[in-house]
């Protein structure tokens, strides 16, 4: 992997989170950032996919030890949005280059638009009369729509580009 200063960050940053990194991985995926989750990965195959231009994000000591400092982001706090805060500091990301609500949140793809006709009976009536636009995960189906849960998650998202 080449080396990235946090000036050299870019746009198109990818990651990959270790099993412990769940929650973590949903808020990056939320952000509109490529972003794999490695449960059931052994160590040197989670390491490897530093070798595939991936951001690690881990919390594991041995996997600081053995990784150059710009192939990782070493992880301590419990707490997903001072995860999040950390990895935005180390890397210098700015609100620019996050694209929320871009990647579906279950299995990363990128999703897509989707007729209002063809989420009839696969949403719920309310959500399907009150609403006008509506996106799909091109591999799992699961439906997205602007609901209360974005109004709140957007809120998160600008408290974490303020701070």
């Amino acid at each position: 992997m080449q080396s990235q200063t946090v000036e050299q960050a870019p746009a198109g940053i990818r990651f990959t989170a270790e099993a412990t990194l769940g929650r973590l991985a949903r808020w990056l995926r939320m952000l509109g950032f490529d972003t794999c989750y490695a449960s059931g990965l052994s160590a040197p195959q989670f390491a490897a996919l530093a070798d595939s231009g991936r951001i690690l994000l881990t919390r594991t000591r041995r996997v600081k030890e053995r990784l150059p400092a710009e192939c990782f982001v070493f992880i301590a706090d419990d707490d997903p949005f001072r995860q999040m805060a950390r990895v935005r500091r180390q890397l210098g990301i700015q609100r620019h280059q996050a694209r929320p609500f871009s990647r579906c949140v279950r299995c990363n793809r990128p999703v897509q638009p989707i007729d209002r006709d063809a989420v009839y009976a696969r949403v719920p009536d309310y959500v399907w009369e009150t609403h006008t636009r509506f996106s799909t995960c091109p591999q799992c189906g699961r439906i997205y729509w602007q609901g209360s849960h974005r109004r709140r998650c957007l809120e998160i998202i600008e408290k974490l580009f303020s701070a």
